[in-house]
């Protein structure tokens, strides 16, 4: 299936405080892809005539040596089901009008580049197949663009370690409700836990991480009955709601709220390792 990597991606994400980007997992397939010419173990730029296969359906090129932007002639893959071009140097943004061009797109893996600018608006309508979306490790900024409510078959949304500004958008869990691993560490996200998180009822792991948010850790929390980690260190959360009923997060192995500016926090970790299960790891 198309989210397996996203799995063990998100697997990696619930250890306690290891840096994003530090394993990947193998790549999975939608299928015998078409064949394609043989590509050099190091390209290092693109070729400005590409002679792709035109039905062409998934395309790999990761950790080649790719620089510069993203190739427009990858425009005419209007099969691709499958892109990914992780761990080059690509630069500059992803246009809207590249990624319209991908309708039938399953996975895009653009992660550990130096792609810059927004992310495209054209995301969420153009690719409404969209099953993982992986633009972690770049220099991606502005707020997360409305559009992308629009992708909602998501099942893996990692955009950690980027520039992204703002609040955590409450449209994530109304309407991005297949996800299973959302991961916004490391970046510059701002305001409160957004209560509509709690709709992700099949969320395994929420990384928000290194950001700035604030507030306390809401009780809708304790609708999510299948995460098994929550990994929210380094903001500045004051605590968790009173109203949260933590046995409900009886999945839950990693709690940490390390790095927060909770006043108690060897108090909150007793309570909190009162109604956890004796396997969930508790980090105040």
């Amino acid at each position: 299936p198309a989210a397996a990597p996203a799995a063990a991606l998100g697997r990696s994400l619930a250890s306690s405080q290891e840096p994003l980007g530090t394993k990947r997992s193998p790549a999975t397939s939608l299928g015998p892809p078409c064949s394609a010419p043989p590509i050099p173990a190091s390209i290092r730029f693109w070729p400005r005539s590409a002679s792709w296969p035109v039905g062409l359906v998934e395309l790999r090129l990761y950790k080649c040596g790719l620089r510069g932007p993203v190739a427009e002639d990858l425009g005419a893959l209007r099969q691709l089901r499958i892109l990914s071009l992780w761990g080059n140097s690509l630069t500059g943004p992803l246009s809207s009008g590249l990624v319209r061009c991908w309708p039938e797109l399953r996975e895009l893996d653009l992660s550990e580049n130096m792609l810059e600018g927004p992310l495209p608006d054209a995301l969420g309508p153009s690719c409404s197949h969209l099953k993982v979306l992986d633009l972690r490790s770049n220099a991606l900024t502005g707020p997360l663009p409305h559009p992308l409510a629009k992708a909602r078959e998501l099942e893996s949304l990692f955009l950690s370690a980027n520039e992204l500004r703002g609040p955590v958008p409450g449209w994530i869990g109304d309407r991005l409700t297949k996800l299973t691993y959302l991961a916004l560490a490391k970046n510059h996200l701002t305001g409160v836990i957004p209560t509509s998180l709690g709709s992700l009822q099949r969320l395994v792991s929420l990384a928000l991480y290194d950001n700035m948010l604030s507030g306390v850790v809401p009780a809708a929390v304790q609708n999510l009955t299948n995460l098994q980690a929550l990994v929210l260190w380094e903001n500045k959360f004051s605590g968790v709601a009173d109203r949260l009923d933590l046995r409900r997060l009886d999945k839950l192995r990693t709690l940490n709220l390390n790095k927060n500016e909770i006043k108690d926090g060897p108090s909150l970790k007793k309570y909190l390792e009162r109604y956890l299960d004796d396997k969930c790891k508790v980090y105040v």
